[in-house]
This record gives C-alpha cells, sequence and structure tokens, in this order.
C-alpha cells in the first residue's frame, strides 16, 4: 500500500520529546524486542494506550447503561410493558364507545391516539 502525501515519513514534522534516561532505555529495549525503531514503538503504544482508554470508557458506558434500569430480562420487560399498554388502550376503547357524544370523548380520543402511538 503506497503511503499518502499526508502520511509519508518525510513529511511528518519531527517532535522533540525529553525521557528520563530509566524509561528512554526500556522503551528501547521495547523496541529492539518488538523489531521497531524508537519512534515507531513510542508511536505504537501512544495509540494502543489511546484505544485502550476509549475501550474501558465504552465499557464503562455499557455497564452504567445496565445499571441505571435494565434489570431482568429486557424482551420480557417490553413484552409486559406493550401487554399492560394494550390493555390500557382496549379500556380507553370501550370508554369512548360508552361515552361517544359526550364531553370527554375528544380527551379520550386523544389518549387512544397517543397510546396507539406508543405500541
Amino acid at each position: 500500500m503506497k503511503p499518502d502525501d499526508d502520511t509519508r515519513i518525510s513529511n511528518i514534522s519531527p517532535f522533540g520529546l525529553r525521557l528520563l534516561p530509566e524509561l528512554k532505555r526500556r522503551v528501547e529495549e521495547a523496541a529492539r524486542i518488538n523489531g521497531r525503531s524508537l519512534n515507531a514503538e513510542i508511536a505504537y503504544r501512544l495509540e494502543e494506550s489511546l484505544e485502550a482508554e476509549g475501550d474501558a470508557r465504552s465499557q464503562a458506558a455499557a455497564r452504567s447503561l445496565l445499571r441505571s434500569g435494565m434489570h431482568g430480562d429486557p424482551v420480557k420487560d417490553l413484552e409486559k410493558r406493550v401487554e399492560e399498554l394494550s390493555r390500557e388502550l382496549s379500556s380507553l376503547r370501550r370508554d369512548f364507545q360508552n361515552l361517544s357524544g359526550n364531553a370527554d370523548t375528544y380527551h379520550l380520543e386523544m389518549r387512544i391516539r397517543a397510546l396507539e402511538g406508543k405500541i
């Protein structure tokens, strides 16, 4: 794969980095073991740490979401809620038929339409 102009090594500005001698020695050793240059080893480790940080945030968000209200079986919970709404809708329809011509008819009709939108 041929690198484009933005990713060619010759087009990347140098970046001076100060490391404590012991840290530099450890990174140089890791680079040697991994068959990379010092620059490539530092870039690789930075990229890995940033990806791991993003993964950790995603996992924490997922755990938080699950703890916030997803108890038990979510599918069963949804099925139960649909059942409840269907019963309420049936009850409202019966009330509407019994009250036809009554002043409350409009309000019942609006509640029925709202519930129909939820199911």
